[in-house]
Formats: structure tokens, sequence, C-alpha cells
């Protein structure tokens, strides 16, 4: 049941954002959260970065380090989204943003 919930989730939040399938695996292939959509952002020559998003309210970013994603976040995000639009980036080659082959110098 769960995860037919969290499937349901991905599923409206890539429809909703016209996202569609990632292009790579990922550690967080369903929402952690069920309050955060999944959205992304073009940032040129095919190349998209996606990000959770939930609540409203002044912005909250939060950046993984090197090697990780935005579900190392997934706690922090639930608790916060009710006081601040939090925003959690999955970096270039990591959870759902692209992974292109090479540009990551």
């Amino acid at each position: 049941m769960v995860t037919e919930v969290f499937t349901s989730a991905l599923a409206r939040a890539s429809q909703a954002n016209h996202l569609g399938k990632s292009t790579g695996g990922s550690a967080v292939s369903t929402p952690f959260s069920l309050r955060a959509g999944l959205k992304g952002v073009d940032v040129g020559q095919g190349m998209t970065l996606r990000y959770w998003e939930a609540g409203a309210g002044r912005v909250l970013v939060m950046l993984p380090g090197l090697g990780h994603a935005a579900s190392l976040y997934k706690y922090q995000l639930e608790g916060l989204c009710d006081e601040f639009r939090v925003i959690a980036l999955d970096p270039r080659g990591h959870g759902e943003s692209d992974k292109p082959e090479r540009g990551y110098n």
C-alpha cells in the first residue's frame, strides 16, 4: 500500500511538472515525502536538475554535499515545510537529476 501511494505521488508530480522519467538510477526513485513535489529546471544542453519542494513562506534551500542527493534531507523537509518553503536539490548526476556522461569538472 505504501509503495502504491509513493508511486502515485511521483506520477502526479511528474505529470504536473512535465518531467517524465529520470534518466538514471537513484537511491530515491519514488518521493521520499508525501508532502513534497518533484520539480525540475532546464539548465541547458538538455540537462535538467531536479529538486523536491514543499511548504510555503520563507525559502529554505538544502544543498547536499558531494556524493549525496536530496534524500539526505527527507526528515528535515517533512519537519520544516509547515513553516518554510523547503527546496532540496538533487545535484547533477545525483538522485533524480540528469546524469550526463561528462561535464562534472
